[in-house]
């Protein structure tokens, strides 16, 4: 499980304009690519690590905590959508939302038990706070991890 949230502004990262042009790139393999740091510094300036960027700063994601008083709602409307959440796993969606981002939390171990190989760290340089930034680097940070890119079913040799 990453740690996200939709936000208006944080929700246009992606490869597609609507019209069939690519405006950013292929993030599906991005997990594990770049260290936390590095997604960091691109989220608060992209241009200081990828010059070329036409991708705005969303440097505003650290200056917000996390809010996860609706995270069951949203693994809820997941499941419905065909994600495998258990009932454990909705019953315990904000606590673990946190957890995810403070190893040394006392939820951290029953979050790791839920989410077996999931990265439990401090995401963004922050240890004080969890924030959206957290949050968005956690994801970027599990796209595409784990994935058997050679072996997906319908892919042609």
């Amino acid at each position: 499980m990453a740690i996200i949230r939709s936000r208006p502004r944080a929700c246009t990262i992606g490869p597609s304009n609507g019209a069939q042009k690519r405006t950013g790139p292929d993030l599906a393999r991005v997990g594990g690519r770049y260290s936390d740091e590095w997604h960091r510094a691109h989220m608060e300036d992209p241009r200081s690590v990828v010059p070329e960027s036409v991708m705005p700063p969303y440097a505003f994601l650290a200056n917000a905590d996390l809010d996860v008083a609706r995270m069951g709602d949203h693994l809820r409307v997941n499941r419905t959508l065909g994600v495998p959440y258990t009932d454990e796993q909705l019953a315990n969606a904000a606590l673990d939302a946190r957890a995810q981002a403070e190893p040394l939390g006392s939820n951290a171990y029953d979050f790791e038990q839920r989410y077996p190989g999931a990265a439990v760290r401090d995401f963004d340089g922050n240890p004080a706070r969890v924030t959206e930034m957290d949050a968005l680097i956690a994801y970027l940070q599990m796209l595409g991890a784990g994935v058997d890119f050679q072996n997906l079913p319908g892919r042609r040799a």
